[in-house]
C-alpha cells in the first residue's frame, strides 16, 4: 500500500481536522487495524465521519470509502469522498450495499441508543467483514483517580454531558449520553453478535497527559496523577481490554462469516 505522506502531497490535499481525542493516535491504531483485516479497495463505512480526517486517510491508502455523518456542513472533502448525509439514530436506508469494515471513531457515547447502532453496524457488514470502533476510556487511570477525588470522570466530566458547539449551519454538536468501560463495549458487541473481539491500546500512561498543562493548579494535578501513573505502572499490568493506560477504547469485532 502506499506511503500515506506521499499520497497526500501527491494529491494536494488539505488534510481536515481530525475531532477525535488524541485523533492521530486513534486514527493511527484504527487505520492499522483495517490495514489488518481488510484488503486494498474493500469497502468501508466511515459512520460519523465528522470533518472527514480518518476518511480521507483510508481513501488515500486505496480503499472504498463512504463517508456519513448528520452533519454534513462539517464534512469537508465533498466531491473527494462519496458522502451520505444521515442520522445514526434513525433509518439507514440511504447506505447502499455491504461492507467489508465499518469504523465508528468517538461516536457511541454520543448515542441514545448504543446497542442498536452496533447492530445496525452488524446489519452492513460482509459476512466476515469487521468493525472498529473507538470511545473515551472511562476506566482510565486518570479517570479513576478523577471520580475518587471529586467525583466525576476526567473524560466524562459534567462540562462533556452539555453541548457548547455549534456547526456553521448553526446546529448543536450532541454531547456525551453513556460512558463506557471495556467490558461494557465487549457486551455490547456480544448482544450484537459480534465475534473476535480484540481490544488495542493508542496512548500509554505517559503521553495520555501530555501536553504539560500551564495553569498551576492543572499543573499541580498533572503532577499528581504523574507520580500516580508512576507507581501504577511498576507495580500493575494491564491487558488492552482493560484499557487502565489508554485514553481511549479501540476495539475490532468480526461478524461470522455464517449468522
Amino acid at each position: 500500500m502506499p506511503d500515506l505522506d506521499q499520497t497526500e502531497i501527491k494529491l494536494g490535499q488539505r488534510v481536515p481536522e481530525s475531532w477525535a481525542g488524541h485523533g492521530t493516535a486513534i486514527h493511527d491504531k484504527v487505520v492499522e487495524v483495517v490495514r489488518r483485516h481488510v484488503l486494498c479497495g474493500g469497502r468501508i463505512l466511515d459512520i460519523a465521519c465528522g470533518p472527514g480526517a480518518l476518511s480521507l486517510r483510508l481513501h488515500n491508502l486505496g480503499f472504498s470509502v463512504v463517508a456519513a455523518d448528520e452533519f454534513c456542513e462539517v464534512f469537508t472533502l465533498h466531491g473527494v469522498v462519496p458522502f451520505v448525509e444521515m442520522n445514526v439514530e434513525n433509518e439507514w436506508s440511504d447506505i447502499v450495499g455491504k461492507f467489508d469494515a465499518v469504523v465508528a471513531v468517538e461516536i457511541i457515547e454520543h448515542l441514545e441508543n448504543p446497542y442498536l447502532f452496533v447492530r445496525k453496524c452488524f446489519s452492513v457488514l460482509t459476512p466476515g467483514g469487521v468493525i472498529v470502533l473507538t470511545t473515551p476510556n472511562a476506566a482510565h487511570y486518570i479517570s479513576r483517580m478523577t471520580f475518587l477525588f471529586f467525583g466525576a470522570y476526567e473524560l466524562y466530566s459534567p462540562k462533556s454531558f452539555v453541548s457548547h458547539t455549534l456547526t456553521q449551519a448553526g446546529r448543536r454538536l450532541p454531547p456525551h449520553i453513556h460512558l463506557y468501560a471495556g467490558w461494557m463495549i465487549r457486551s455490547n458487541l456480544e448482544q450484537a453478535k459480534f465475534h473476535e473481539i480484540a481490544f488495542f491500546s493508542c496512548t500509554n500512561w505517559l503521553n495520555g497527559l501530555l501536553p504539560v498543562p500551564r495553569r498551576p493548579l492543572n499543573l499541580f494535578r498533572h503532577l499528581m496523577y504523574h507520580f500516580f501513573g508512576t507507581i501504577f505502572c511498576i507495580f500493575m499490568s494491564s491487558l488492552a481490554q482493560d484499557s487502565v493506560f489508554s485514553r481511549s477504547i479501540i476495539v475490532s469485532a468480526r461478524r461470522p462469516v455464517k449468522d
